[in-house]
């Protein structure tokens, strides 16, 4: 009896055995998606880059900032290095659910479940006045009963993200969203060239600061009525039996980004800059006063007039680094490339030499209007200059214009210890 009852047991072991084996041969069933609550829904969100800078024309250099005197210029090509966009959304309880009773409850706050980091590729853009290719990125949004949302977008290339911060946070609010540009301390090669400081360098003029801006594109998202404001549910093309509009949830969301930067190009040969004793420059960093540094993200027009502290510590001391040139380019010529938010400043250059006493290491000089730069043609514009700025040598930068500034606009030598 207990040898059958052991038999018994032995086979039970063995058959439950095959049926693992047998399982383990069996392919694996995906484990579904759990499914949305009834309550949620999912839109597909579309941002295309508007990529066309505005080159100011050359006809006249007093041209105050508004007057439609540009041309458009195919800036496509200048937006390889923007393969990253930040999506950030913004919700409230639908007015039509609650009662408000104070101000504070129709604000929007920051929603982190929909906080997204798209890739931005070329693809075929589907506005109708644009044939070319354009950088677009695609993501998915979540949509919860009950609330209305702000959605809101920034470009920028992956390469420039650790150069600015977003002020996110729980609780935030719509109408504080701000992006900040990192101010960054001086490194000693651009004070002194040698390591230590020394104002026989020429740093008197200095912050002391180094701010480097992104390209930065911005714009928002919405429903195909340019309403920011996006409800849970809205009319569609379809009526029910009485006629009324059908309620629609999925509608997708898209959204056009523009650059909220200008961009500065300036481009001189070494040999028509005077150096103590005709020393070598070895680079050329680009300076400028007035830097802005915190720009509102709320509205494209938050680009018209970016705030922050201007990294200034003291009177007289105005210029802080936003590009360096490392390298000469053939035929000793510099090219400087520097995005800015849109602001009045002076510009001025600060150029190392392979002097070997440090007294002649460093020399600064001012970009200023000159005779020679009058030549400038379409292809090649200046800059423009406020008719309620005077004097030469403070320009006028706006948002989504490109300004290319020649040889010419060098000022004379750079020896002096301090620029104006």
């Amino acid at each position: 009896m207990k040898m059958r009852r052991y038999i018994g047991a032995l086979c039970a072991a063995l058959l439950a055995a095959a049926c693992a084996d047998d399982a383990d041969l069996l392919p694996s069933v995906a484990e579904e998606e759990e499914p949305l609550p009834a309550d949620v829904v999912e839109v597909p969100v579309t941002l295309t880059l508007g990529a066309d800078w505005e080159l100011d024309s050359p006809q006249t250099k007093d041209v105050p900032p508004g007057m439609e005197t540009t041309i458009d210029v195919d800036g496509h090509a200048e937006t390889d290095e923007i393969n990253t966009v930040r999506v950030i959304t913004f919700r409230r309880r639908s007015l039509d659910d609650i009662i408000v009773t104070e101000e504070t409850d129709t604000s929007f706050i920051y929603d982190p479940s929909n906080d997204l980091t798209l890739a931005c590729n070329w693809e075929s853009s589907s506005l109708t006045d644009h044939a070319h290719q354009h950088k677009v990125a695609r993501g998915t949004l979540k949509k919860t009963y009950g609330y209305e949302y702000r959605v809101v977008a920034l470009a920028y290339g992956s390469g420039q993200e650790g150069w600015f911060t977003l002020n996110l946070a729980d609780g935030l609010r719509f109408a504080d969203l701000k992006a900040t540009v990192n101010i960054d301390d001086g490194w000693d090669d651009y004070l002194t060239g040698n390591g230590y400081v020394l104002e026989s360098n020429n740093r008197g003029c200095l912050t002391e600061k180094v701010v480097f801006v992104p390209q930065f594109f911005f714009g928002y998202c919405h429903t195909g009525n340019d309403n920011p404001i996006i409800p849970f549910a809205e009319d569609g093309t379809e009526v029910d039996k009485n006629g009324d509009p059908v309620q629609v949830t999925d509608k997708p969301l898209s959204g056009l980004l523009y650059r909220g930067v200008a961009k500065l190009e300036l481009e001189f040969f070494a040999d028509a800059i005077t150096v103590a004793n005709d020393k070598v420059p070895l680079w050329c960093g680009l300076l400028a006063t007035n830097v802005k540094t915190t720009v509102g993200l709320t509205d494209y027009d938050d680009f018209l007039s970016p705030g922050g502290a201007v990294p200034v510590p003291s009177a007289g001391k105005e210029y802080t680094m936003i590009y360096q040139a490392l390298d000469l380019q053939e035929d000793q010529l510099f090219k400087l490339t520097a995005y800015v938010l849109p602001a009045k400043m002076k510009l001025g250059i600060r150029v190392k030499t392979d002097a070997s006493s440090d007294l002649n290491k460093m020399r600064n000089g001012q970009v200023k209007v000159t005779s020679s730069s009058s030549s400038s043609s379409a292809e090649n514009a200046t800059g423009i200059i406020s008719t309620d700025v005077e004097g030469d040598e403070l320009f006028y930068f706006r948002r989504n214009h490109k300004y290319v500034f020649t040889n010419g606009w060098c000022s004379g030598t750079i020896a002096s210890h301090e620029m104006d």
